[in-house]
């Protein structure tokens, strides 16, 4: 089994910024980038291998920056399978900061090629499953939870569920999200037949059950939607949230594929692979629940947050200790997955233990400790509960943005904090 990556020597430039800031980012200007370091390299490699390519980011329908953003902290991984490091301006003199991006090849890489391959096609499923996660929106200066995946569809239909039409703006900006999203898309089903190759062992056999599955999600889901939203005045809600929902339940697909391509990548065990392949709510027990929890304790970023999320179905004293453990893994997605699947466990209960968390992880990782408050901020019930706990390392609100802005958004009259 591919175990846990050796954290990389990145730059400030791409790692994970502290208050989530809405930041653009030219993808061109990073895949020429990364050319220059690896000639040949082709785009739908780049985007592949870099998680960029299941990335579907989303956080409110009125806002016009939604399809640039990104979170660097997602590439730290994706540029070391690629063999690369960001490089900061100052170790290559005053000319280059110039230069939007700049990628210096890794002295050693992390493992075999198709290891690294391996571990692409199952951070493309973790990323397409990944549950919203918060984001301070400097345009709306409020906090927003963002959407990266399969998520992303189901916040559009209920954005625009309720409308009676679509205004112009609502659907100029939508339009700008489905441009956005069908370009990213149309990057996915070429990396997996890449990998594919000609080859018709079970591994490849999947990956191209996966790019068929995005070549559907593409032409049903994406393309039909944009088409349906332009081809008349008055667009046609109902179509559109319908072909949105294919999108959805074909990305859905696409990623059990993934998680199956993976497990047969890395030779887990059968166990292991059909525990994965089954839906997070499933009951998970015996042999299975000790392979998830071997996985989520010891694999690889991926896979320990594809454990996580699995971990959603265990009842046993283990599988909620290993959950608990994760919500102080080192990678944010791994932790708020966890965080997730706590709460579907025991929605009664989980909060109190959650929140406790939080105050734990507020001097570590404040990121990961807004994220925690954030989710159990949705609930207006449980505002009490995260005012206390933000009262609890209040010296450090002032510098943080993320805990600030929960705190100023907690004290309005209504406590407002953005639903997704």
């Amino acid at each position: 089994m591919i175990q846990t990556e050796a954290p990389l020597n990145c730059s400030t430039e791409i790692s994970r910024s502290t208050s989530r800031s809405a930041t653009r980012m030219d993808v061109t200007d990073l895949y020429h980038a990364a050319q220059s370091a690896l000639p040949g390299i082709s785009f739908e490699y780049f985007m592949g291998m870099t998680g960029l390519a299941a990335r579907t980011i989303f956080c409110s329908i009125d806002c016009s920056c939604a399809d640039q953003l990104l979170d660097f902290g997602c590439l730290t991984d994706g540029l070391g399978r690629l063999g690369l490091r960001s490089v900061q301006p100052s170790e290559e003199g005053p000319g280059i900061a110039r230069q939007p991006y700049v990628l210096r090849k890794l002295r050693r890489r992390k493992g075999a090629k198709v290891n690294r391959e391996i571990l692409a096609v199952a951070d493309l499923a973790a990323h397409l499953l990944e549950p919203p996660v918060p984001m301070l929106c400097t345009a709306k200066k409020s906090m927003l939870l963002t959407a990266t995946g399969v998520w992303s569809y189901s916040a559009v239909v209920r954005e625009i569920g309720w409308r009676p039409k679509l205004a112009r703006t609502t659907k100029n900006a939508l339009e700008v999200r489905l441009r956005a999203w069908i370009d990213s898309r149309a990057t996915t089903a070429p990396f997996l037949r890449k990998l594919a190759g000609g080859r018709r062992t079970r591994y490849a056999v999947r990956l191209k059950r996966a790019a068929e599955a995005f070549d559907r999600e593409l032409r049903d889901g994406l393309q039909a939607a944009k088409t349906h939203l332009l081809e008349r005045k008055s667009a046609d809600i109902a179509t559109i949230m319908a072909d949105l929902r294919i999108a959805a339940e074909v990305a859905g697909l696409a990623a059990q594929n993934l998680i199956d391509a993976a497990c047969i990548g890395a030779h887990t065990s059968e166990a292991l692979r059909m525990a994965l392949l089954e839906g997070p709510e499933t009951a998970l027990t015996g042999a299975a629940l000790q392979e998830v929890v071997y996985l989520a304790r010891s694999g690889a970023r991926p896979f320990r947050q594809l454990a996580a999320r699995r971990l959603s179905g265990s009842r046993a004293g283990q599988g909620y200790s290993t959950l608990c453990q994760l919500l102080y893994d080192r990678d944010y997605a791994v932790a708020i997955t966890a965080a997730g699947s706590i709460l579907d466990q025991d929605p009664e209960g989980s909060p109190k233990a959650l929140a406790a968390a939080a105050a734990n992880l507020a001097g570590q990782n404040s990121e990961a400790a807004a994220a925690i408050l954030l989710m159990l901020a949705e609930n207006p019930d449980r505002h009490s509960l995260v005012r206390d706990v933000l009262e609890q390392f209040e010296s450090l609100i002032p510098s943080n943005p993320l805990l600030s802005q929960m705190g100023h958004q907690l004290r309005e009259p209504r406590g407002a904090i953005r639903p997704r």
